[in-house]
């Protein structure tokens, strides 16, 4: 799972770069995709169920 968290945020990183968008605002993206990633984790680590794919927005 933080594999592919990691994974997402350096191509998230790379396409924000290209896009133009200020590193402030992308970085503020990043934390919001990482929290909601790492609470989907924890949620099905702690019930045994995986979240709907939905409650992990990504922040492109």
């Amino acid at each position: 799972m933080l594999n592919e968290v990691a994974d997402t945020v350096a191509v998230l990183s790379r396409r924000h770069m290209q896009a133009g968008i200020p590193l402030s605002e992308s970085r503020s993206r990043l934390e919001v995709f990482v929290r909601q990633a790492l609470a989907a984790q924890s949620v099905e680590a702690a019930w045994g169920v995986a979240p709907k794919a939905s409650s992990v927005a990504l922040a492109a």
